[in-house]
């Protein structure tokens, strides 16, 4: 019986070819992927500012993100999130009118929180409108229990009387905030 070893008809540049292949494809989504994902600017917190997630306890966090999402719907987990009773007033100013709804909390862990939103009247030219350059809402945090509304409504005299804004930062800043900056 004899045996007869057949070779390759191209001495293995098939497994050469794949493998230039399959690296093109990685390099040109390498590539693309670095095209497509910006870098994130990381959000720096003023000192009249403090972090949601780092600054407030459940309760408070829990009552803050009703209020982001759910812009004073109530519903049943308001009990659980420190049971604020909420009063509202109303300051019109010129252009922009004020609605102000200031919560005290039933808990003693908790502080009080203030919602703000802004309406501007913006002057119409034809078909075009001035757009806001403010947000439409602002939500503002006092450590006291009860802390009284200010007279005023404007971020000098919240911030002269105590009260810090409460911002939510993204993901990526929440991170280096946790973990610690990259170096």
């Amino acid at each position: 019986m004899a045996t007869q070893i057949v070779s390759p008809a191209g001495k293995g540049s098939e497994s050469l070819y794949l493998l230039v292949i399959t690296a093109c494809i990685f390099a040109s989504c390498a590539f693309l992927i670095s095209l497509t994902t910006g870098k994130e600017e990381e959000r720096t917190l003023q000192a009249y500012q403090i972090d949601a997630f780092a600054d407030l306890n459940g309760k408070e966090l829990a009552v803050f993100n009703n209020l982001r999402t759910s812009a004073l719907e109530k519903d049943v987990s308001w009990k659980k999130s420190g049971g604020y009773i909420w009063t509202r007033s109303l300051q019109p100013k010129g252009n922009i009118d004020l609605a102000v709804f200031i919560g005290h909390p039933q808990d003693n862990d908790c502080g009080s929180m203030l919602l703000l939103f802004t309406h501007e009247h913006g002057k119409k030219q034809g078909n075009v409108t001035d757009k806001a350059e403010h947000p439409a809402y602002e939500i503002w945090y006092h450590r006291a229990r009860y802390q009284p509304l200010p007279d005023t409504f404007t971020d000098q005299i919240f911030i002269a009387a105590g009260w810090k804004e409460i911002c939510a930062l993204s993901g990526a800043d929440e991170v280096k905030r946790v973990k610690g900056a990259a170096e």
